[in-house]
């Protein structure tokens, strides 16, 4: 059990109440601070959300006779982030990731039948759709 005594008890608040008086008497002769630092705080919070608008990446996927690939396996990896999205290519050969962050992006596309297709470098801006369209080779995977 630790004894304290009163007058170190008494020394404790006497230094807590001069180390605080400065900050104290700062907010005090500046009553503005703190509402000019909330209203700067939402005003930057505003303009970053403005700026983040998505994109997406869509496209086609079709074999060397320009036949549509249905159930094309589609990974878009962002080259930042390393963060990926999958899909697969519908019934028409077609396919679509929404919700990308502004960012260059790696899209893999693999199909049984068909060599691994890797497309490197495809920019994604904060607004639309970036169009690729892809011709898968015969192979293995």
């Amino acid at each position: 059990m630790q004894v304290i005594n009163e007058q170190e008890i008494k020394g404790h608040h006497l230094l807590r109440r001069v180390w605080m008086r400065p900050f104290f008497s700062l907010a005090l002769s500046f009553p503005c601070v703190v509402p000019s630092a909330l209203a700067v705080t939402l005003v930057c919070a505003t303009a970053a959300c403005a700026q983040t608008g998505q994109g997406s990446i869509s496209g086609t996927i079709r074999d060397s006779q320009g036949d549509l690939v249905p159930g094309a396996r589609i990974e878009v990896v962002s080259d930042s982030t390393k963060v990926s999205q999958v899909t697969t290519t519908n019934n028409a050969g077609l396919f679509q990731i929404q919700s990308l962050n502004p960012g260059s992006y790696t899209v893999v596309i693999v199909k049984e039948g068909f060599e691994k297709t890797t497309v490197k470098t495809v920019n994604v801006s904060g607004v639309g759709v970036t169009p690729i369209d892809v011709m898968l080779t015969l192979g293995s995977t």
